[in-house]
């Protein structure tokens, strides 16, 4: 009795475990398996199948996002979403053969089936960040890459027209090591629209970049390129990026343009006062500042120089030298030397003409007081008195000559010149007052070339 109970209790737990067992297979473990190994039996891992429709390997590509753009290394990081399948008849099933009439996808790990040896030419760094498997459909596709791609890919930055400047980056992929004569790469127009052998790439997904926008749209062409010999098929994607320039035009453009208006002031400062130098000098150092902060910015390239370089560049040498003429003008001014000027320099600076420009001639007076005269009565005495020395330099000294000399000057009444600074002053103020016109003009050129 206690034996027959035992071999029922027996029989009832196999059968139990039994039930259990079947059920798991039910679950599409047993399908899951048979399909799996069809297909392993039906697609190649290594080579492409000889039955791939039109011999083609379809691509692929949705940008998603502008991670970050690194101009002074010509780098620039963007994700994009990346198919890379082709169509088999190998890998087609009925779906109502396996897991009842549910299994018509299957995903398996990478590597599983045959991969295309495509490669990003332009890509310093690819990081796959999402699905790294492999899917293959009922229909007979085969998903064989389909993942969220990080690129880092080398870009020619043509900086010319910074901060208003465009730029065009291009990323191709091609075959590696397999030929067209292997397989071709394709784009399939249920996905993109053709025009011209050109298709556009959607962009719905895309999320906006603070500092880059997307200029127009982004081409994709299929077309041959060549290496070592050897013919290869590749997708040539540009893309066209402008740059957002509020950034620039607020932190160094504006800053800029102020500073170098404020080195008008220059000119209004009295010599007198101390001031004129340090304050030029203050300014140019202040553009020094912005100017290199520009150049952590800008790639150093020799290919294309920044119009925003020549130009501060240009206005450094122009700070430079009206820091020069605010010193010869300072010198000028105090006359340190305590030198008499020159008579010629004198009657030039006596001249009417001088009042086109602001300036008040030099004032010469006579002896007896009488009102001061800057015409050219007195600019002949002045005459007469240079030849008068030069006659007494040039001749022997012979006292009847010298007594007829006198006499003949006697009735010319003698001139008393000013005090010795106050020609130097003049010549300070004429010489700030040319430069200062010079600076307008130069400063209007500089602001209009920054406005084109």
């Amino acid at each position: 009795m206690y034996m027959s109970f035992m071999v029922t209790l027996l029989l009832s737990t196999i059968t139990v475990y039994a039930e259990n067992f079947n059920g798991n297979l039910s679950n599409g473990v047993a399908d899951e398996r048979q399909l799996l190994e069809k297909l392993q039996n039906s697609i190649p891992k290594y080579t492409p199948p000889y039955d791939m429709v039109n011999k083609t390997v379809y691509f692929y590509l949705e940008m998603l996002q502008i991670l970050n753009v690194d101009q002074k290394m010509g780098i620039w990081e963007v994700k994009f979403f990346v198919d890379i399948y082709y169509y088999t008849p190998s890998a087609k099933w009925d779906p109502k053969e396996y897991g009842n009439g549910t299994l018509d996808a299957m995903v398996v790990p990478a590597g599983t089936f045959w991969t295309p040896d495509l490669v990003l030419i332009e890509a310093t760094d690819t990081t796959y960040t999402a699905f790294m498997g492999q899917g293959v459909f009922a229909s007979g596709v085969v998903y064989a890459s389909s993942s969220l791609l990080t690129l880092k890919v080398t870009c020619s930055f043509d900086v010319t027209q910074f901060p208003m400047d465009s730029q065009s980056c291009t990323v191709r992929s091609s075959q590696f090591l397999l030929t067209p004569h292997n397989y071709h790469i394709g784009i399939e127009d249920e996905y993109y629209e053709p025009k011209s052998k050109q298709y556009e790439m959607p962009i719905t997904a895309y999320y906006e970049n603070d500092q880059w926008e997307i200029a127009g749209p982004v081409v994709m062409t299929p077309q041959n390129g060549s290496w070592h010999g050897e013919t290869l098929e590749e997708i040539e994607v540009i893309i066209r990026l402008y740059r957002r320039p509020e950034f620039y035009l607020a932190a160094i453009i504006f800053p800029f343009t102020v500073l170098y208006s404020l080195s008008i002031l220059t000119f209004f400062i009295p010599a007198e006062s101390g001031e004129k130098v340090s304050f030029s000098i203050t300014v140019l150092l202040a553009q020094m500042i912005i100017f290199a902060s520009l150049l952590d910015v800008l790639p150093a390239s020799s290919l294309h120089l920044p119009q925003a370089v020549m130009t501060m560049g240009f206005v450094f040498m122009h700070l430079s030298a009206s820091c020069l003429v605010a010193v010869l003008v300072v010198n000028i001014h105090h006359n340190s030397s305590g030198r008499r000027m020159w008579s010629v320099f004198r009657i030039l600076l006596s001249l009417k003409i001088l009042h086109l420009i602001g300036i008040k001639p030099l004032a010469v007076k006579t002896s007896s007081g009488d009102e001061t005269k800057t015409d050219s009565k007195l600019v002949s005495k002045l005459a007469e008195n240079r030849v008068l020395d030069q006659i007494n330099c040039s001749c022997e000294h012979s006292l009847k000559m010298e007594m007829l000399l006198k006499k003949s000057l006697q009735n010319v009444e003698p001139v008393e010149h000013a005090d010795i600074n106050q020609p130097w002053v003049v010549l300070a103020q004429v010489i700030d007052r040319v430069s200062f016109f010079v600076h307008i003009f130069v400063w209007g050129y500089v602001l209009s070339v920054l406005r084109g």
